[in-house]
C-alpha cells in the first residue's frame, strides 16, 4: 500500500479492533483476541517463495486445526471401505463373481465412482469451508495487516489458493488411492490379459489418472471457492451460491439429457459430475471396453467449463484484493 508504513497499518488496525467487542476466534489465520487483530509472524526477512509457503502453512493449519475439521476430513475415507468391500465380494463370492474379461473395467468403474464421491466431498468442503476464508478476513478488517510489508496481495491470494488446493486434492486422491491399493492387493496380476509388467503398468496408470484428476479438481474448486467469496463477500452467501450452482447444474443437465438424449452433450453442464471429467479422459487407455465418443467429448466439454469457472474465480478474487478494504467498512 502506497503511503502507509507497516507500523502505521498495524496501529490503524489496532484502533479499529479496539472498538470491537472482546472475542477469541482460533479458526482464522488472523486471530481476533480481546478486541484486537493479531497477525501470525510470517514473512519477516524471508524471500518471496519461502514467505508464500510459510503463509500457506498458516492457512492450511486453519483448515485442519479444529477437531471438527479433522472429523470432516476423515469422513472422506468412509466410502473407501464400501468400495473395497464391494471389490472383495465380487472377487471372492462365487455368486457375485464377474467374468474375467470384465475385471479391468470393473476396477476402473469402482475407482471412478470413488473419485465421484470424493469430488462431492470436495465440492461441499469448498462451499462450506473454503469459500469463507476471504469474506471473514474482509469482515474482520484483517487484510490491512496482511498487506503491510512484507506480505503482498499476490502472496495472500496464492497462499489462500494453495492451502485450499492441497486440502481438497488430498481429500479426493487419498481415499481413492486406498481403494486402488485394496484392489491391487486382492487382484494383483490376475487381471485378464495382464501379468507382470502389463499389470504393474495398469495399476501405475490408475495411480497417475486418479492423481491427475484430484489435482485438476482441487485446483478448479479452490479458485471457484475464492471467487465466490470475493464476489459475495459473505461466507454464508458464498456457500449457498456454490451448493445451489452444483445441485442446480446436476438437475438441469439430467433434465436436458432426458429431453435431448445424451448425444446432445448436455451432460457436460453437470458441474458435480464434471469434477471427474479428467478421470474419464485419463483412464480411457486403461479400459478394455470400446470407447464411447460422446463420453469423451462430454468429459472434454465439462473440463473446459470448469477451466472457465476457475479462471473467472481467480480474476474475481484478484480484482477484489487489488482494491481491498483497509479495515472494517473502509475501502
Amino acid at each position: 500500500m502506497s503511503g502507509l508504513s507497516p507500523r502505521a497499518g498495524e496501529d490503524a488496525a489496532a484502533q479499529q479492533g479496539a472498538a470491537a467487542p472482546a472475542s477469541t476466534r482460533s479458526d482464522d489465520a488472523v486471530a481476533l483476541d480481546r478486541g484486537g487483530l493479531r497477525r501470525p509472524s510470517v514473512g519477516d526477512g524471508l524471500e518471496d517463495g519461502t514467505r508464500r509457503w510459510a503463509l500457506t502453512l498458516v492457512f492450511l493449519g486453519d483448515l485442519t486445526r479444529s477437531l471438527g475439521r479433522k472429523f470432516w476430513f476423515a469422513l472422506a475415507f468412509l466410502p473407501s471401505i464400501v468400495f473395497i468391500g464391494w471389490i472383495l465380494l465380487r472377487s471372492r463370492l462365487e455368486q457375485l463373481a464377474l467374468p474375467p474379461e470384465q475385471l479391468n473395467d470393473f476396477v476402473l468403474e469402482q475407482l471412478g465412482r470413488s473419485l465421484g464421491v470424493g469430488g462431492l466431498w470436495a465440492a461441499m468442503s469448498a462451499a462450506l469451508i473454503g469459500a469463507s476464508g476471504l469474506p471473514r478476513d474482509l469482515q474482520a478488517g484483517a487484510l490491512l495487516l496482511y498487506f503491510t510489508r512484507p506480505l503482498e496481495r499476490t502472496d495472500y491470494l496464492l497462499a489462500r489458493w494453495l492451502a485450499l488446493f492441497l486440502w481438497l486434492a488430498a481429500g479426493i486422491a487419498l481415499p481413492t488411492l486406498l481403494v486402488l491399493v485394496g484392489a491391487a492387493l486382492e487382484l494383483g496380476g490376475s487381471l485378464p490379459g495382464r501379468d507382470g509388467l502389463s499389470a504393474a503398468l495398469f495399476w501405475l496408470g490408475g495411480v497417475a489418472a486418479l492423481a491427475t484428476t484430484a489435482l485438476v479438481a482441487g485446483a478448479a474448486l479452490s479458485a471457484v471457492a475464492l471467487g465466490a467469496g470475493a464476489l459475495l463477500r459473505n461466507a454464508t452467501g458464498a456457500a449457498v451460491a456454490l451448493i445451489g450452482a452444483g445441485l442446480g447444474s446436476s438437475a438441469a443437465a439430467n433434465l436436458a439429457v432426458l429431453l435431448w438424449e445424451r448425444d446432445s452433450l448436455a451432460g457436460s453442464l453437470d458441474l458435480l459430475r464434471g469434477l471427474t471429467a479428467t478421470w474419464v479422459l485419463c483412464s480411457r487407455p486403461l479400459s478394455d471396453a470400446a470407447p464411447v465418443p460422446v463420453a469423451t467429448l462430454e468429459a472434454a466439454a465439462a473440463l473446459g467449463l470448469w477451466l472457465a469457472l476457475a479462471i473467472g474465480g481467480w480474476f474475481a478474487a484478484a480484482r477484489l484484493l487489488a482494491r481491498a478494504p483497509l479495515g472494517r467498512g473502509r475501502t
